[in-house]
């Protein structure tokens, strides 16, 4: 379908990168207090650079990508850059062993999954007993790790527009359930169901708006963490990723960064 008049989280993300390109989308923190900003401009040219990297990878409208990494930017650039290609987004829990890991991937069938070095290791040992293996795509990669180097691909991919074939009802996510009682499920969601129901409850229900800057700690493998994202960064909001939640750091960030929620 035509981006013209298309509607699905990809197309508004570009159309925040036209409206409000130099705006704060994402306000990381790193380890040790380094401060760094992803405008909304920054963040749709990366997440374009992300789907050109995984079409040049095979991935098409319709496969999985799975990525297990504590909340960061390059995971969400990843998010963006699969949806715009049609593709679906299923986090992974970073609290998994490789059994968990292994059930979720066995039943997702990812094309490909993005993994921060920490965890290759778990998802190593999940893989090995099973009987396909996705690309892996390695964050922090150093040359003692396997598979793709995301900053390497990244920045070898275009900035542009991928020119793919995306409607308001693909499925836009796979969001595994807590497992309280059984295993988890996967619960499938469409672009849809954000752009006429999630996104403007937020704005009519909780009042938020496109002014909030959001302190978020939710993690981005549960439905509260991945789905509230979607809604703020549909909105135009900003999130503020924090590396550390000791008293002291959440206090310097609320004042700094004037936190509103």
């Amino acid at each position: 379908s035509s981006p013209l008049g298309r509607a699905t989280l990809g197309d508004q993300l570009r159309r925040h990168s036209q409206s409000r390109y130099s705006k704060p989308a994402i306000v990381s923190y790193a380890p040790g207090g380094r401060r760094t900003v992803t405008t909304y401009g920054a963040l749709n040219q990366d997440a374009n650079r992300a789907s050109h990297m995984f079409l040049g990878l095979g991935v098409s409208r319709g496969d999985r990508v799975a990525v297990m990494a504590r909340n960061r930017v390059e995971s969400i650039v990843a998010y963006y850059g699969a949806l715009k290609i049609g593709a679906v987004y299923s986090g992974i829990n970073v609290l998994f062993g490789p059994n968990e890991v292994a059930q979720q991937i066995g039943h997702l069938e990812p094309a490909v999954v993005v993994v921060a070095a920490e965890f290759l290791p778990v998802l190593e040992e999940a893989l090995a007993g099973l009987g396909t293996r996705p690309e892996i795509i390695v964050l922090d990669s150093t040359d003692e790790f396997g598979g793709h180097c995301f900053d390497q691909l990244l920045e070898s991919s275009s900035p542009t527009e991928p020119d793919c074939d995306v409607d308001e009802h693909d499925l836009a996510m796979i969001v595994y359930t807590s497992g309280t009682e059984a295993a988890p499920k996967g619960v499938m969601l469409p672009h849809r169901n954000y752009l006429v129901s999630t996104a403007p409850a937020y704005t009519w229900g909780l009042r938020c708006l496109d002014d909030d800057v959001w302190l978020y700690v939710m993690p981005f493998h549960t439905i509260a963490g991945i789905g509230s994202l979607t809604s703020l960064l549909l909105l135009g909001a900003t999130l503020v990723l924090p590396a550390s939640l000791a008293p002291a750091d959440a206090l310097h960030m609320i004042k700094t960064e004037q936190i509103t929620v």
